[in-house]
């Protein structure tokens, strides 16, 4: 998680990174993008409703690949 050329801070899964950089952006009504491996950046929601969609989405694909073993 960069805040503008600084590193604030690093996270092992992008999911984790998200998880904190949503509520970090909010608190400072800042814009938050997040940054694929290929280049391509895409901004992302710092709403509360955002944070929570991707935790439902984090619970529904571990629930999928744990039932896929």
């Amino acid at each position: 998680m960069r805040v503008g050329r600084r590193t604030e801070k690093t996270f092992a899964t992008r999911y984790d990174a998200s998880m904190a950089a949503i509520p970090f952006a909010r608190e400072r009504g800042a814009r938050l993008f997040v940054h694929y491996e290929g280049g391509e950046i895409r901004e992302a929601g710092t709403a509360l409703t955002d944070e929570l969609m991707l935790e439902m989405w984090k619970m529904v694909y571990d629930d999928h690949h744990s039932n896929a073993d």
